[in-house]
């Protein structure tokens, strides 16, 4: 007898434990297009209860359903999330040519086509990715050997046609002030090309000294001009200039003041080339012997105290680096030594910030964390920016406060007259992914049953609505209808009551079918007398 009892009480336990277990659920399920929200990955048991939820892959974006599945009894809730391909809408319009699209969804392509006479410059095709379509639109330029036109890859060559016949056009000889060109035509036909120079004294401006005819009659590069040649100013310090012009062929003297001797040529002249020959001279303070001049230069650092123009036997200067960089060794202060200056070793790095700080529900892109550098601010799907984006990388370290990424909200769903609305409390605000879903309590549904909290804080469908209401046939006990007699009604019919002799109406004579399906105000009674 006590062997069966324990036997008994054993199996008792066993069968609890078992099935206490089984009410965890493992790893959620693997849907083609959505994924699991990261914060669940690495969550290997869940319990009875818990809910999980899911985001669209990428290139692809939530139409309905709800986003969570709930561990039930050991097992997960189906999903009944939707994701659809995003889409890229039009690749763009390429001159002088065409894309041929395979569509404007995720993953689609989009094969460029030039016109008879154009060959194509830039990448073939595009694709639609994540956030929008690859790279740019190529360009279609002229081609005077008439090039055949780049056709798409096999799947959208079908739908390529060959131009039947060449337009012929001619581009009339081009003129422009102070341009020699080598051709004496008066027309020229496309793909023919033109050769100009300047006159004496006039430069280019531009990179190309050839021009050719398109194929829509005009002359490309434009536009062809010529230029007067003048040289730089001229801003000697410590000098005299006899200057008035700067153009070819002038010739400027070059004097000092009292104290400085000049170093260089006197006399210097503009030449064609929009340089001065021969080499701008400077200024030098006369020097005394033993005594040091202009100090060195460093790129990131500066003399401490200013600079002067001469330097006593045995002077010494200390330099400091410049706002945003940082002493990263060698010898910051040097000598004059006899009239020359001790070499300079001072090594001056750029200053880090380091991390511009955790951006919870999202990150920073960085162009790296030195002085000069920039982070910038992104936000997680169903998420948006509160605050500035960019941080720049300063002397003091990251300019600015840390944003943050708040929670995409929608307002209130709208509410539908007859119908029932199912989502979200009252008071819980109503977030990214969230769902709402509508049943007419009389009549049908007309539009979406279920409308969700888009990324963008809208409603992802208007609202739907419940047509077709009726209220229920309007019994009278101890009385009966005195006008409008329907086999039912609808929101807005009417009826009037009266009683049977000897009984008194109570409430309303007459009542209005609702939109929720109610009469309104509600039926009257008829009482005895």
């Amino acid at each position: 007898m006590t062997d069966i009892l324990w036997t008994t009480l054993l199996f008792t336990s066993v069968t609890l434990i078992v099935s206490q277990g089984s009410n965890k659920c493992g790893q959620p399920r693997i849907y083609e297009n959505r994924r699991l929200d990261e914060k669940y990955l690495l969550i290997s048991e869940f319990k009875d209860g818990d809910k999980v939820t899911y985001k669209c892959d990428k290139g692809y974006t939530q139409w309905q359903g709800r986003r969570d599945s709930t561990c039930f009894n050991g097992h997960w809730s189906s999903l009944n999330m939707q994701c659809k391909k995003k889409k890229c809408g039009s690749a763009g319009d390429i001159v002088n040519g065409k894309f041929h699209q395979d569509g404007n969804l995720f993953g689609d392509k989009a094969y460029a086509e030039c016109n008879t006479g154009y060959v194509l410059q830039g990448m073939p095709f595009r694709e639609c990715l994540d956030n929008g379509w690859s790279g740019t639109i190529p360009n279609c330029i002229a081609s005077h050997s008439f090039s055949k036109p780049f056709h798409a890859p096999a799947r959208a060559s079908d739908r390529i046609r060959e131009a039947a016949a060449v337009r012929v056009v001619t581009c009339r000889r081009p003129t422009a002030q102070h341009v020699m060109l080598n051709g004496t035509k008066h027309a020229y036909r496309p793909g023919e090309r033109l050769l100009f120079s300047c006159h004496e004294g006039f430069h280019m401006q531009g990179n190309s000294k050839i021009i050719q005819c398109g194929q829509d009659g005009k002359w490309s590069p434009r536009p062809m001009k010529c230029a007067k040649i003048k040289c730089p100013s001229l801003n000697v310090l410590n000098s005299v200039i006899n200057i008035v012009r700067r153009v070819v062929n002038t010739t400027v003297t070059v004097s000092c003041k009292e104290d400085f001797h000049l170093s260089g040529a006197k006399h210097i002249t503009c030449e064609a080339n929009g340089s001065w020959t021969p080499a701008v001279p400077t200024c030098e303070p006369n020097s005394v012997p033993g005594q040091c001049g202009q100090l060195p230069f460093h790129p990131n650092a500066f003399p401490r105290d200013g600079q002067l123009d001469q330097y006593k036997d045995r002077s010494q200067v200390r330099f400091r680096c410049i706002h945003g960089y940082i002493w990263a060794g060698g010898n910051e202060t040097i000598y004059c030594d006899n009239g020359h200056w001790t070499s300079l070793q001072l090594i001056c790095r750029k200053k880090k910030c380091g991390s511009a700080g955790e951006l919870e529900n999202g990150h920073f892109d960085y162009t790296g964390v030195s002085f000069g550098d920039t982070a910038t601010a992104k936000c997680n799907e169903g998420y948006q920016l509160v605050g500035e984006a960019m941080r720049h990388c300063r002397a003091e370290g990251w300019d600015g406060r840390k944003p943050v990424c708040e929670v995409v909200k929608c307002s209130n769903p709208p509410e539908v007259p007859g119908a029932e609305m199912y989502g979200p409390t009252d008071d819980e605000p109503i977030r990214f992914g969230d769902l709402v879903s509508y049943r007419c309590l009389t009549g049908t549904l007309v539009g979406s049953q279920e409308i969700f909290c888009t990324e963008k804080g809208t409603w992802s469908a208007s609202a739907p609505q419940c047509r077709g209401v009726v209220c229920p046939f309007p019994h009278m006990k101890f009385g009966s209808r005195s006008s409008w007699f329907q086999q039912s009604y609808q929101t807005g019919n009417s009826v009037e009551f009266t009683c049977n002799p000897g009984w008194r109406l109570v409430g309303a004579r007459t009542v209005t079918c609702g939109t929720d399906g109610k009469w309104k105000p509600a039926l009257p009674k008829c009482i005895r007398v």
